[in-house]
């Protein structure tokens, strides 16, 4: 396995929403036991098709995820965005996420606070109407672009 530089359990932060997100299960686990999860999970799944390799770890394991896709809400008299809660359709407002890309993050507040600057609505899943309802953002690591 990869030499890890992210390895001592205190530098994994909690999340304040990790209970109620659907976006990770493993973030207020060690990086080392989370990678070893993961690949008995692997391993349970794909052992019928052959010999499954070891999962080699991030340098760093956050904010790796480069596809972001938020859901935008209304509620108590703002706008939110952030993941469905697990197992539901319930809007887990976040402003920044752990494992999420930075400037995805960023791309996505912006999107949120422009939303509220020309008071474009939020799509209402009970009634079926309003504008905005998802936004997916790409970032290439090497090159920094968003999409």
């Amino acid at each position: 396995m990869k030499q890890q530089k992210f390895q001592k359990p205190e530098n994994v932060p909690s999340c304040k929403v990790s209970k109620k997100c659907g976006g990770c299960d493993y973030i207020g686990t060690p990086y080392e036991k989370q990678l070893s999860l993961k690949q008995a999970e692997t391993e349970q799944y794909l052992k019928n098709f052959g010999p499954v390799k070891p999962i080699t770890g991030a340098d760093d394991p956050l904010h790796y995820r480069n596809k972001v896709s938020a859901a935008f809400g209304y509620e108590k008299g703002r706008i939110i965005s952030g993941i469905y809660e697990k197992y539901s359709h319930r809007i887990v407002d976040t402003t920044s996420c752990l494992i999420e890309d930075k400037a995805a993050d960023r791309i996505i507040r912006t999107v949120r606070e422009l939303a509220v600057s020309f008071k474009i609505r939020t799509y209402d899943e009970d009634t079926g109407y309003g504008f905005l309802r998802h936004v997916m953002v790409r970032t290439g690591r090497k090159t920094g672009q968003g999409m």
